[in-house]
């Protein structure tokens, strides 16, 4: 009886293992340029997006999400960020175009060699999420566009 049990465990261990394992198969210059940029890291999770790949995994317990072409050049890195590590710009212009609320949450995102913040910002029941350029200024409200 306890071989059959062990047995049964170790059949479904080796499925979801099996499940698991079977993950995106990177291209070597998408798989090389993720290992230059992050050489440590743990525990990621690829998804491909047509000709793009997706990762996302943690860096000490910060979530980060980084977009690469099947090139292997990095489109997007985007990751939470302290509110108290906003620029001052940004803070301000967020502050400005939605005078009341308060900046809740913040992400940093590199898109193709430029700097931007995703913002969550209280103001009422349902917080407001802007994306705003590096000096401040407002490039998009997609609280709009649901």
């Amino acid at each position: 009886m306890k071989r059959i049990i062990l047995s049964t465990f170790a059949i479904l261990f080796a499925i979801l293992a099996n499940a698991q394992s079977a993950s995106v198969t990177l291209p070597q210059p998408v798989s090389m340029s993720f290992t230059q940029s992050f050489n440590n890291v743990k525990d990621v999770v690829w998804e491909k997006q047509g000709k793009k790949f997706k990762a996302q995994f943690k860096i000490d317990n910060v979530a980060h999400m980084v977009i690469y072409k099947d090139s292997g050049t990095k489109l997007i890195h985007q990751y939470t960020i302290p509110l108290n590590l906003l620029p001052k710009e940004v803070y301000d212009g967020a502050q400005e175009e939605f005078t009341g609320g308060k900046i809740e949450a913040a992400e940093k995102i590199e898109n193709e060699g430029k700097t931007e913040y995703q913002l969550s910002i209280g103001n009422g029941d349902t917080p407001i999420k802007i994306i705003v350029s590096d000096r401040g200024r407002l490039i998009k409200n997609l609280s709009e566009e649901q």
